[in-house]
This record gives structure tokens, C-alpha cells and sequence, in this order.
């Protein structure tokens, strides 16, 4: 059975929040991976949470975009890890 919507975006989130060094952000690679989904998946789903304000794109990774966790998205993986 697929997961929800809202089981993949916290799979995200999770993922997201447990990147140890936030001068490193991940990679559509790495979150598709960590999260068991294909590239195209990952992308539409990081596209929502980028447009909701709680991921952000860095282009200055060497191997193209990375993404991470905004202050509000930090805040919000805080609260979700706490319930």
C-alpha cells in the first residue's frame, strides 16, 4: 500500500531535519534515496514544501541544487518530532 501525501511530506521533513550540518545541504539524490522515491517524486514534493515556505533550494552545491530546511520548516519538524 503507497503512503499518503502527508506520510511522504513528513518522510521529508524528517529527513531534511536530521542533516546534521545545515552548510551542507542534501541533494534530490540523497532525499529520493533516504525516502525510497524516485527523483521525480522527491522533486514534486520538495516543489510543494518550497512553495509552503518550509524548504529552500541552494544552488551552490558543486553537484547542482540542494535542499534544506528553512526556520520555519525547522520549527515545524521540531513540533512534529515532539508529538
Amino acid at each position: 500500500m503507497p503512503d499518503s501525501e502527508t506520510t511522504v511530506v513528513f518522510k521529508i521533513l524528517r529527513v531534511l531535519a536530521r542533516q546534521s550540518d545545515a552548510n551542507h545541504p542534501l541533494s534530490l539524490e540523497q532525499i529520493a534515496g533516504a525516502t525510497h522515491m524516485k527523483g521525480a517524486q522527491a522533486l514534486r514534493y520538495l516543489a510543494l514544501l518550497k512553495r509552503w515556505g518550509v524548504v529552500r533550494a541552494d544552488s551552490r552545491m558543486a553537484q547542482g541544487v540542494g535542499y534544506r530546511l528553512t526556520r520555519y520548516g525547522q520549527h515545524r519538524a521540531a513540533v512534529a518530532a515532539a508529538h
